[in-house]
């Protein structure tokens, strides 16, 4: 049952990268294969390596991981690196948004992102706040999907590039209550504003928390008004 709300999950998003086609005729518009147990086990292999968040062990092979996994495909990887204060000790920490993209010299693209680093703990869990976290869900679900969507990309021949941008950072917090979330977007964002590339993003995706057993997709409320249209 998981693996059937996988799918249906990852083909709303998919339906998304349409429009990379979307001035080719039908009949040349290539087809987007996904395989769900592929990417379910794609699933099982980033949480094969524990925890990752920020600047730990377990982030830096997931990376690894992933920079091989997306250039054996086709892709071009950049890292996007940027330094934080530890909320607890004030050390600086060292975060890295992975940028993977498809089709470089387009000039108008696509944005599919996620968050791939996890909580240090699972604050959330009554029982064991502080025991291990590997973020099936939250953290991984995201990654895997793309991991999966990735074997379809390089068929494609677009008008619109396609970025794929996993944030660091994003749930480096320490405490149930307060805390800085979205370090990686907002890092993103701001460079996005304060140093216009060559390109533009003409839309963008963003997915978290996709692989719950009972999966369910409200409307967001913030895009709705954001992006009523």
């Amino acid at each position: 049952m998981v693996l059937i709300k996988f799918l249906l999950v990852t083909a709303q998003i998919v339906f998304v990268t349409a429009i990379v086609s979307a001035e080719e005729p039908a009949a040349a518009k290539p087809a987007i294969n996904l395989d769900e147990r592929r990417a379910f086990g794609y699933l099982e292999d980033i949480c094969k390596l524990g925890r990752r968040p920020s600047e730990s062990e377990g982030m830096t092979k997931q990376q690894d991981l992933l920079v091989d996994h997306f250039t054996k495909l086709g892709a071009q990887v950049g890292k996007q690196e940027f330094n934080t204060a530890h909320p607890k000790t004030g050390v600086p920490v060292r975060m890295t948004n992975l940028i993977v993209s498809w089709h470089p010299q387009a000039k108008e693209r696509v944005l599919l992102c996620c968050h791939y680093d996890t909580r240090p703990f699972p604050d959330e869990d009554e029982f064991r706040p502080k025991g291990t976290f590997i973020g099936a869900n939250d953290g991984g679900s995201g990654v895997a999907l793309f991991m999966e969507l990735a074997h379809s990309l390089p068929a494609i021949r677009p008008t619109f590039g396609v970025d794929m941008v996993f944030f660091d950072g994003e749930e480096f917090i320490f405490q149930r209550r307060g805390g800085k979330f979205f370090l990686g977007s907002e890092y993103f964002a701001q460079q996005y504003r304060d140093r216009p590339p060559p390109y533009r993003y003409v839309c963008g995706v963003l997915v978290d928390m996709i692989g719950d057993k009972n999966l369910k997709i409200p409307i967001e409320p913030l895009s709705k008004k954001f992006a009523p249209k």
